[in-house]
């Protein structure tokens, strides 16, 4: 028996099966595996060429489709919700393979805890270092009062530095792995049958705090002649080429985790999609449909009920998200006006507090105008 310890194996699933692969190549065949400790252990055997796949099911004890065993795929190793199934036949023929749905979905949850941490960490410690460089620029020196808690203090900082960075790799990694698995990105820019006369970018910060009016302002473009062509990765430029105006209905849709039927479900109701996030944690996706003059508005959502339930749950979550770090810029500026009055360190510390206040408020408004709408 031999045993390996890998851990981050679940970062990256195709690699982890690449390597067991080798091993069973080298004659240790995988049987055995304990998530806790991320150790794989192995019975040597004679060299085989067996394929791989890891799956992610929450549905204990579940066994493999009848479709998949017809395939030739075999229940490997089963450790909780963690599945490996193995495979003797070539991997060219093999025509199908086990979801990564529940993988992926597994890591956008496990993507969104690291960003979470990182998020507060990385808040508090920039909060934190700027109270002591503004006291350093007000006094021109520190005083550190001597104290046995100051090891506890060093403790907690080396303790938040080593979780920024854990974090920080876990989503790289994680971010990189999910993009392999997932469907390829969407074919933007958009393909035009005349080369542009003329093209135009305008810049969009923050239209995810108020997604109507996003929608509102790209419909208004088109019916004035500027047809939206390209969206870049972040979302943030908008490019436009010159065209005959157009009524288009625009919708920005959040989905945290879409299922794998998500796109092809609004294509075949004729929908395009033109932009879609890179994140996984974040996902926005912004869709429009042609809306030809006489015939009924396009609508994303057939249900009202359903879009202010969406609405609530992003006011939500923003308010969840920032609402700690307008706390702590307040908090900031007060002490920081109470001591040292008005300086370039409280005009920082006020505006962090005004941006956070204003995320948060933005959404709440989004909020309030769909609720409206529903009432009507």
């Amino acid at each position: 028996m031999m045993k390996k310890r890998r851990l981050f194996w679940s970062y990256d699933a195709e690699k982890t099966e690449q390597w067991l692969t080798e091993n069973a190549q080298q004659g240790w065949k995988l049987s055995g595996l304990n998530r806790w400790t991320r150790q794989f252990r192995f019975e040597e055997g004679g060299a085989e060429e067996l394929v791989y796949r890891i799956a992610f099911n929450k549905n204990k004890g579940k066994q493999l489709p009848s479709s998949l065993k017809e395939e030739g795929w075999e229940e490997g190793v089963t450790t909780g919700p963690w599945q490996i199934a193995v495979n003797r036949r070539e991997v060219e023929t093999i025509h199908l393979k086990p979801s990564r749905e529940g993988l992926i979905r597994h890591n956008r949850f496990v993507m969104l805890v690291f960003f979470s941490l990182v998020f507060y960490f990385g808040g508090m410690l920039l909060a934190n270092a700027s109270m002591v460089l503004s006291s350093f620029m007000q006094d021109g020196s520190l005083n550190v009062e001597p104290s046995p808690l100051w090891a506890v203090t060093y403790t907690l900082l080396g303790v938040v530095i080593l979780t920024l960075i854990l974090g920080i790799y876990s989503i790289v990694k994680i971010k990189k792995a999910n993009a392999a698995m997932e469907k390829p990105p969407l074919d933007v820019p958009l393909q035009q049958g005349h080369p542009p006369r003329k093209m135009v970018k305008r810049l969009k910060v923050g239209w995810m705090y108020a997604p109507d009016r996003l929608e509102e302002w790209l419909e208004s473009q088109e019916q004035k002649g500027l047809h939206l062509t390209y969206v870049n990765k972040i979302g943030s430029m908008f490019s436009f080429v010159e065209s005959s105006p157009r009524k288009y209905c625009y919708h920005a849709d959040h989905q945290s985790n879409p299922p794998e039927s998500y796109f092809s479900l609004h294509r075949e109701a004729g929908w395009e999609p033109v932009f879609n996030s890179l994140s996984g944690l974040d996902k926005w996706v912004l869709w429009r449909k042609e809306w030809i003059e006489g015939e009924e508005r396009p609508v994303f959502f057939s249900d009202l009920a359903t879009k202010k339930r969406q609405a609530k749950r992003l006011a939500l979550m923003y308010s969840v998200l920032f609402a700690p770090m307008v706390l702590i810029y307040l908090f900031n500026l007060n002490s920081v006006m109470r001591y040292g009055g008005v300086s370039w360190s409280a005009g920082i510390q006020a505006f962090a507090f005004l941006v956070f206040l204003s995320f948060v408020l933005r959404i709440w408004f989004y909020y309030f105008r769909v609720k409206r709408a529903v009432l009507l």
